[in-house]
């Protein structure tokens, strides 16, 4: 009997250390222990095992025990619910991606962003960097990413579920018309779907085609009679922009796909969009005026107009005062924004961008850019003539017809090319006069009249041409007369009918093209001082004109975008600059407050350090500049200031800065910018940094 009973203990001591769940005897216990690393320690973790969505997940690292609290592995379970998952060692940072959240994590730190926006994590649990890698508590897998979650203390198991969304099968949609309207040189086609569908777009040279494939769209035309026999349609259309159109099914079920090519006859902007009205989707072309701009050629004063088609124009003369109007038709105006450019040159004085609206010479429908070249008063004006090159460019010669025996042009900001045109082989000769800049170049007379006589050039290369025609019978002796750092190369052979000569300027900030804003102006008068009544526009554009001088003699190319006291709107000094590809932008001003004692010299600048798609160091700049002013003026120094709202350092896609020269409110200051020694030495102070920034 004692050793029956003996037997029965025993047997109840080993159920005791037995765990029994809802499948009946496990084992004497399903603990586990891992050792991982964390903190730079090696630590012993009780382990649990891992499901998502009745699968087992396999980890390097699986759940753990810790602090009573269990944590998973973060980036396995992310990827298998197609989440994305980003690691930057640096910051000790984890950021995940889905469909609707971007959530960054910081190993230690109790809290996340969830869509910018701060979210504390579960009890404040923070997530931890263990055997390399990221752990969080399942809670925040619930709270936070919408996961369910389990957990069978029995087993030590992790039970995750995650329902993907149910994806709604795609709505067959039909192209089931094509048409196509016409406006002149410009069409729009519109492809029937009955909704908008998603499309890609690109294209291919030689010839030019765009191509645009309608994703899921069956080609499936209600009309079949113009469908060829592989079932394209194709459609060729006469004096437009586009030459043919070809539709067909480019993929069947059960990826539909329908495409379309268009075979160019030119450039145009296009748009593409779905209009609601019709159910039709819709390729839009418009003839866009792009850029307006003076050119010397061939040593006369041109205006370029720039666009996709310029052919189709009106000229209008006006007096009273003069100006030539020209009217680009079945046009827009790309810009959007109408703006004026000051030129002030031998035959402009400015010239009026807009989009016109029609009077009583058009249609009211009609689209119409119109550009007013405002000439300068003379006693008489040259016939302009006006030549379309490529349809894209209109040249509108404001000095009448171009010369013939003479060619004068640009290779580079630091070469041009000087060409004598001849009608017969001639010996001509080139000499440079001795301790001069002039070059004599005699040409033969027996190669008939030149068309042209003296001309001031006044450009980095040659400053005047003079033509003497008594001093020989046999030649006429053209002297021209260069900068002092040109030098000269004669590229033909003397004996030849047309006469090359290279000229180039050693000066290298003759590539630079520096636009200067005077700030304010005409109705805008600025700031203005309290006792001496010296208004900001008067004051800066001074100093703009100061400034201008000495980077033009320094060989700079220079831009104002105003010189005188008139109006200019942001956009205008904005678009002007971008229009130019000026390579520095420098607006000129000085301040104001409410009080007196206010004072001394700051720059300001947008920070485009911000913005990663604005790659421009304006936050350098300004600091050149406020440095060279500080030391220069002598002023208090009140640092370089980042505004993100300034539109004339925003929106130029050059480096910009905008300076402020002193407070007219301030006594003192007042005085000094009074004074040309003052306005002359802010001028220099600004020069000095635009020199220090191309160093």
């Amino acid at each position: 009997m004692k050793r029956v009973m003996g037997i029965v203990m025993i047997i109840q001591l080993l159920l005791s250390l037995l765990i029994v769940n809802g499948n009946g005897v496990e084992a004497i216990s399903n603990t586990r222990y891992i050792e991982l690393e964390m903190g730079g320690k090696m630590v012993s973790f009780k382990e649990a095992s891992l499901r998502l969505n009745d699968q087992e997940i396999q980890s390097d690292v699986p759940p753990i025990i810790h602090e009573g609290r269990t944590l998973v592995p973060l980036r396995i379970i992310m990827e298998n619910i197609d989440a994305e998952v980003l690691w930057n060692k640096t910051t000790q940072e984890v950021t995940l991606k889905t469909k609707d959240q971007k959530i960054v994590l910081q190993i230690d730190k109790g809290e996340a962003t969830v869509n910018d926006a701060k979210v504390p994590l579960p009890d404040g649990v923070p997530p931890k960097l263990i055997g390399a890698r990221t752990m969080v508590p399942i809670r925040f897998l619930a709270e936070t990413i919408g996961i369910e979650v389990g957990w069978n203390g029995t087993t030590q198991t992790v039970f995750l579920k995650h329902k993907k969304p149910v994806v709604a099968p795609v709505e067959e949609v039909r192209a089931s018309a094509i048409r196509v309207n016409t406006n002149g040189y410009f069409p729009e086609i519109r492809i029937k779907t009955s909704k908008e569908v998603e499309y890609t777009e690109s294209s291919l040279p030689n010839p030019t085609r765009l191509i645009f494939d309608f994703k899921g769209v069956k080609f499936d035309l209600v009309d079949k009679t113009n469908l060829l026999g592989d079932g394209t349609y194709r459609l060729p259309l006469l004096e437009s922009v586009v030459r043919v159109i070809r539709i067909a099914q480019f993929q069947p079920e059960p990826d539909l796909q329908t495409r379309m090519v268009l075979e160019m006859g030119g450039t145009a902007t296009h748009k593409v969009h779905y209009d609601k009205a019709t159910g039709e989707m819709v390729i839009g072309f418009t003839n866009n005026v792009k850029n307006i701009k003076t050119e010397t050629r061939n040593l006369k004063e041109v205006v370029v107009i720039e666009g996709d088609n310029v052919r189709d124009y009106n000229i209008i003369r006006l007096s009273n005062p003069e100006r030539l109007v020209v009217d680009i038709k079945n046009a827009y105006l790309e810009s959007e924004n109408n703006y004026q450019m000051d030129i002030n040159s031998k035959m402009a004085k400015s010239i009026r961008v807009s989009q016109f609206t029609p009077d009583h010479h058009y249609k009211p429908d009609d689209k119409i850019v119109r550009v007013v070249i405002d000439l300068q008063a003379k006693d008489q004006y040259p016939e302009p003539v006006f030549e379309v090159m490529n349809n894209n460019q209109l040249a509108v010669h404001l000095e009448g017809k171009p010369y013939s025996r003479l060619n004068y042009e640009s290779v580079g900001y630091t070469t041009s090319k000087l060409v004598f045109r001849g009608t017969a082989i001639s010996r001509y000769q080139v000499t440079r006069l001795p301790n001069s800049n002039t070059l004599e170049i005699l040409v033969p007379k027996s190669n008939g009249p030149l068309d042209f006589s003296d001309i001031i050039v006044g450009d980095y290369m040659i400053k005047d041409i003079k033509v003497d025609t008594t001093t020989s019978n046999d030649n006429y002796r053209v002297l021209v007369e260069v900068s002092e750092e040109v030098e000269h190369a004669v590229l033909t052979p003397e004996t030849t009918k047309d006469l090359e000569l290279q000229l180039k300027n050693k000066n290298k900030y003759h590539e630079f093209l520096i636009i200067i804003d005077p700030g304010h102006g005409g109705t805008d008068p600025g700031a203005i001082s309290p006792k001496l009544k010296l208004k900001e526009a008067d004051v800066v554009l001074d100093v703009s004109h100061r400034l201008n001088k000495l980077l033009r003699e320094a060989g700079f190319r220079t831009y104002m975008t105003r010189t005188t006291d008139h109006y200019i709107t942001l956009e205008d000094r904005a678009g002007v600059a971008n229009q130019l590809n000026g390579n520095l932008f420098v607006s000129v001003h000085a301040n104001a407050f409410s009080g007196t004692k206010a004072e001394g010299l700051e720059t300001l600048y947008y920070p485009s350090e911000i913005n990663p798609d604005d790659p421009r160091n304006n936050k350098g700049l300004a600091q050149l500049f406020q440095n060279a002013m500080v030391e220069d003026l002598g002023g208090v120094n009140r640092g370089i200031v980042p505004r993100e709202k300034i539109y004339v350092t925003r929106e130029t896609k050059m480096p910009a800065v905008l300076v402020e020269l002193g407070f007219l409110t301030n006594p003192a200051e007042e005085q000094k910018l009074a004074t040309n020694a003052y306005r002359q030495k802010s001028a220099e102070a600004l020069f000095k940094a635009i020199v220090k920034y191309y160093e």
